[in-house]
């Protein structure tokens, strides 16, 4: 079990278009161990590979979450995890353009955006057992799999909004940094 640290704007691997994985070794499913292992320790519902330093096409999400269930044990809070993992996604149809409000993500801490998204996405991938996968939704999930994507494509949600507006937030991100490390 290793907690990865996350990376946040303006890291420079968050900008770059992410790799295909070409064969799913161990190297690959330790990169899936550690980051599901991330994602729960942050008790977020989505991260890429891009936002642990790795630039390649995979992405993790759990939109249930029922390992934080009050009252659970350790082990019953483990059993409780359901991550699904996406390789090499492709979006083959979205339509119907809709407003996600107010996004935020691990890597542009204490930021919120407006961002369009398709309500409706079909996306085609693979799994860790490299088994073919088609993903059709029209729900959360698919705002979310848009979300990690955006990662892989070195897209970041300060990229949805003005220049000025990413400027205040990176000038009031930096003068955090410099407080804490005094």
């Amino acid at each position: 079990m290793a907690i990865l640290d996350i990376c946040t704007y303006p890291d420079p691997v968050l900008k770059k278009k992410a790799a295909r994985i070409e064969k799913i070794d161990d190297t690959i499913h330790q990169l899936i161990q550690d980051m599901v292992d991330t994602l729960y320790s942050v008790h977020g519902i989505g991260l890429a590979a891009p936002q642990v330093g790795v630039s390649k096409q995979l992405l993790i999400y759990d939109l249930d979450r029922e390992d934080l269930e009050e009252g659970l044990s350790h082990e019953e809070s483990l059993q409780k995890r359901n991550p699904g993992v996406i390789i090499n996604p492709e979006i083959v149809s979205a339509e119907i353009e809709v407003l996600s409000e107010k996004e935020g993500c691990l890597s542009v801490p204490e930021f919120k955006a407006d961002v369009p998204r398709y309500q409706k996405i079909h996306i085609k991938a693979m799994d860790e057992k490299e088994q073919s996968i088609d993903i059709e939704t029209d729900q959360y999930l698919g705002i979310v799999l848009q979300h990690e994507m955006d990662h892989l494509n070195g897209i970041l949600l300060v990229d949805y909004v003005s220049s000025l507006k990413r400027e205040m937030y990176r000038r009031r991100m930096k003068k955090k940094r410099k407080s804490k490390k005094k």
